[in-house]
């Protein structure tokens, strides 16, 4: 029975499992919450030989390795293609990628998930692109480990291994995995994840403050999956962990959005010895990604998201074979063949007339078919220098702060300076600050006009007015990720709909 070693790491602990798989079970062997001070994590050398001390008490050191990466870490993009081949799929994948991913695809790893139904060839694909800064790091850590990586997966989709195969065909749940310091929300479509989303909550406040922003998170990112799940609704809530764990976030759910809440234990997929069940960490539910990887692999099942082992055309068919019984049976011909070679050569003078024909054909064909793909070249071109604004507004609906504290009044778009400007306001005036921050980036420049106070706007007292241009590739560098943006003198204009 193969063993192997499943792992993942935030900034508190790193979490592993050290278990043996067959036959579509997972017999768990040790589950290990390695506390990660500040220290530990400053390099990979440090962060491995943590981890190895680890895998050393237990015996588990040179064994391959699943490592999982959190949703944060990664590019995700959704993909539309139109309906080709299986073997077809990664290269038109690949091409997408190029033109929508920030990141060029030929310094990172890229992988897919098809979105499809019923079998029928996938007209969406969900995209995911890794740094080669982060895969490196990742392999100085196992290295360092002294463990062998085997598979990358995606976190969201290796812990929802746990429910899929359980949900009906048409059912849409979201699942709440909740780790040391976020928690990931993930929209399942039929028993296939189509929206995954981590948010950072943290561990400060009571319980229920905690409950309550996840809840709101939820929220966010059920109306944030509208365009995978259309035609469809979150129908109940699937909670990765014990009920004795997660009480409180299970009544904050069912109270405030009215949905069913049911709970998947991780370790109910899994075999437990009895002298392991004593010894296993309290936080266990932390595991659930973890064991659907290694629950996977036990089914040899292969990884929804994998960067180390892509989405790829299949390799040619070895014509070795082919080739060596072609070359026996023109051997055993051969002789015959000399015998037709004077009929032949009677026949060669007209066989060359009409391929001198044909050639002529197919040049009067390419000359006919230039000005078609001339115009299909410059439509291409055209299609690249557009703006796609759906992707710019849902991209400023989820960096946007809460609706408790910030309300937009107006938006208008403007193709030929390329920028969105946003009127509104705001509950506090240090809320407008945050808010420029977390809609600048190496894509986007954003200039407010100052904030004024009015207090006839209550709750949103806070008037502000804020340009969001778009800025070229070419000039991205220039402009520092979440840099606060230079602030105009002149006073914001008074929000369309709320008085000044």
């Amino acid at each position: 029975m193969p063993r192997y070693v499943a792992l993942e790491w935030d900034s508190s602990e790193a979490r592993v499992i050290v278990a043996r798989t067959r036959s579509g079970q997972v017999d768990l062997e040790h589950a290990l919450s390695v506390p990660l001070a500040s220290s530990d994590a400053r390099s990979s050398a440090d962060l491995g030989a943590k981890i190895h001390d680890a895998l050393k008490q237990v015996g588990a050191t040179g064994l391959e390795a699943i490592v999982a990466v959190g949703r944060a870490n990664i590019e995700l993009r959704f993909l539309t293609v139109p309906p080709v081949p299986p073997d077809e799929l990664p290269d038109l994948v690949r091409f997408q990628a190029t033109r929508q991913f920030s990141q060029p695809i030929e310094e990172g790893l890229l992988d897919y998930a098809p979105l499809s139904s019923s079998g029928d060839p996938p007209t969406s694909v969900l995209a995911a692109a890794i740094s080669p800064d982060l895969l490196k790091t990742i392999r100085e850590v196992c290295e360092a480990a002294h463990i062998v990586p085997k598979h990358l997966v995606l976190r969201p989709f290796a812990a929802d291994s746990l429910v899929t195969d359980r949900l009906e065909a048409k059912s849409c749940v979201i699942t709440v995995d909740r780790l040391a310091e976020e928690v990931d929300l993930t929209v399942v479509l039929g028993g296939q994840a189509v929206f995954p989303r981590s948010v950072r909550v943290g561990n400060y406040g009571t319980a229920e403050d905690q409950a309550a922003n996840i809840v709101g998170e939820m929220k966010r990112t059920i109306a944030a999956a509208q365009n995978q799940i259309a035609g469809h609704r979150v129908e109940s809530v699937l909670i990765l962990g014990r009920e004795a764990e997660q009480r409180i976030l299970a009544e904050t759910i069912a109270r405030e959005l009215s949905l069913p809440v049911g709970f998947v234990d991780p370790l109910e997929a899994v075999n437990v010895p009895a002298a392991v069940s004593g010894q296993l960490p309290a936080n266990i539910s932390r595991f659930a990604p973890l064991l659907g990887a290694l629950l996977d692999e036990s089914r040899s099942r292969r990884h929804e998201i994998d960067f180390l082992s892509p989405r790829r055309r299949p390799a040619p068919v070895d014509q070795r074979r082919r080739y060596i019984i072609g070359g026996a049976l023109a051997g055993t011909v051969a002789l015959m063949l000399m015998m037709m070679a004077w009929w032949q050569l009677s026949s060669l003078e007209s066989e060359i007339a009409a391929l001198d024909k044909e050639v002529r054909q197919y040049d009067k064909q390419l000359k006919q078919a230039k000005p078609v793909v001339d115009r299909a070249t410059a439509i291409d071109d055209f299609a690249a220098g557009q703006i796609p604004w759906l992707d710019e507004i849902r991209g400023l609906s989820l960096n946007l702060p809460p609706g408790d504290r910030v309300i937009l009044d107006d938006l208008k778009a403007n193709a030929e300076a390329r920028n969105l400007v946003i009127v509104g306001g705001a509950t506090t005036s240090q809320e407008v600050p945050q808010l420029e921050l977390k809609l600048t980036d190496e894509r986007h420049n954003v200039r407010g006009t100052g904030t004024s106070i009015v207090p006839q706007n209550e709750p949103y007292s806070a008037s502000f007015r804020e340009t969001i241009t778009l800025v070229e590739p070419r000039e991205a560098t220039s402009t520092p990720r979440n840099a606060p943006a230079e602030k105009e003198s002149s006073s914001p204009a008074p929000a369309k709909g709320r008085k000044s």
